[in-house]
């Protein structure tokens, strides 16, 4: 139950983070100003974040991956 309730805790975790960054992404683009087009620093620096953004997200799925699989191959085999 520990491992259940640890990894409850850690998506709670991450589905609070996700719905904050969502929740306020629409207020910070909504302050740029409008300009038309985008210049080439704003596209390198909104790459750079999208990147960051995926390595985290790869990161902590990974993370949270070995330790369900482990739990599963341990229910299975003392089970």
């Amino acid at each position: 139950m520990d491992m259940i309730s640890r990894k409850g805790k850690e998506w709670e975790l991450v589905r609070r983070l996700m719905v904050t960054l969502l929740r306020r992404l629409p207020r910070g683009l909504g302050r740029l100003r409008r300009e038309e087009g985008l210049s080439t620093a704003e596209l390198l620096g909104n790459a750079a974040l999208a990147i960051a953004a995926l390595v985290v997200i790869w990161g902590l799925l990974q993370a949270l991956g070995v330790d369900v699989v482990d739990w599963i191959r341990t229910k299975i085999l003392d089970g």
